[in-house]
């Protein structure tokens, strides 16, 4: 059987206004717990009567036990204060300026990300080799360690980071404040220097919070398929098109993390949503049904 193109859009459509009751569940979730991390993409949608193409962007949002994403008309910093309004905690990002207004919060404690600032040093390795060697092996060992204390509770995992890290890090403070008086600030080593200088308050905080890792690559892997699916796709075709496409891998990347099979899941839940009471809907996000089914969450069939 052959289906229309419109049909098909026209079933997502319909099922992600279900789903997004779930959606907004887990968002809650996030938001009333004490540590999230993010990070956003561009993605081109067609808006306005002449269907011009705006950069939109998409934002995940996770505590890496599941995921939202959302999709917006463009990348402003009231996107991300409006999600995170009410949270209280640890917020994980890269340097970008977008996250100044949902870090200000009083309630808001803004983390950096090592392996951000590592990229930029890496960069300029070829320029100057030995202290930029100097600046990754140091990296190196922020990484080493916290393949150490994955296991540890918080408050154990932050102590042994502070034993092992605290006084390398201060000498490392030391070693780019001195550096930073001799080195162009235009130089790619001058830029990675006046990167890490900036953001150090943030990437120094995983040293007293357990909960928050060094680094945001969870949520940067998060946007990896929505970015190899742009390059099929290019474009959403409208806003509401790609609030759908959010939803969609909010539910299905947030399967992923709980262990779930989606096509089980989507399955058992979609037939149970339209009859859901309020009350209900938190106990239908994947991580709650991974939490009731155990095994049976992945078998790929239906758990009725």
């Amino acid at each position: 059987m052959n289906l229309a193109v419109s049909t098909l859009c026209g079933w997502v459509r319909s099922s992600a206004d279900l789903l997004s009751h779930v959606v907004d569940a887990m968002a809650n979730d996030l938001r009333s717990g004490r540590f999230i991390q993010s990070d956003a993409t561009g993605l081109p949608i067609l808006h306005g009567t002449k269907n011009k193409p705006t950069r939109g962007h998409f934002w995940s949002y996770t505590d890496g036990t599941q995921v939202v994403m959302k999709a917006t008309l463009n990348g402003k910093q009231s996107h991300p204060a409006n999600f995170l309004d009410g949270f209280e905690g640890t917020l994980l990002t890269d340097g970008a300026g977008a996250y100044n207004a949902a870090a200000s919060a009083e309630s808001v404690v803004r983390a950096g990300c090592w392996a951000h600032a590592r990229r930029k040093f890496f960069e300029a390795r070829q320029q100057d080799p030995v202290r930029a060697g100097r600046v990754l092996a140091t990296i190196r060992d922020v990484f080493l360690v916290e393949r150490t204390v994955q296991d540890l509770s918080p408050e154990d995992r932050s102590r042994v980071r502070r034993e092992r890290l605290e006084q390398k890090l201060k000498q490392l403070r030391s070693e780019l404040q001195h550096w930073s008086t001799t080195i162009r600030p235009s130089s790619p080593m001058g830029k990675a220097i006046t990167f890490a200088l900036n953001q150090w308050d943030t990437l120094v905080v995983f040293l007293s919070d357990g909960t928050a890792p060094p680094h945001n690559n969870t949520s940067e892997r998060l946007l990896r398929k929505p970015v190899i699916g742009r390059k099929n796709w290019l474009f959403a075709g409208s806003e509401g098109g790609a609030n759908a496409a959010a939803v969609h891998f909010s539910i299905v990347l947030s399967c992923e993390l709980a262990g779930v099979d989606p096509l089980a899941y989507l399955r058992d839940v979609l037939g149970l949503l339209p009859d859901a009471k309020p009350s209900e809907v938190r106990a239908l996000t994947p991580l709650r049904w991974a939490e009731r089914f155990g095994p049976k969450a992945g078998n790929g069939g239906t758990v009725g």
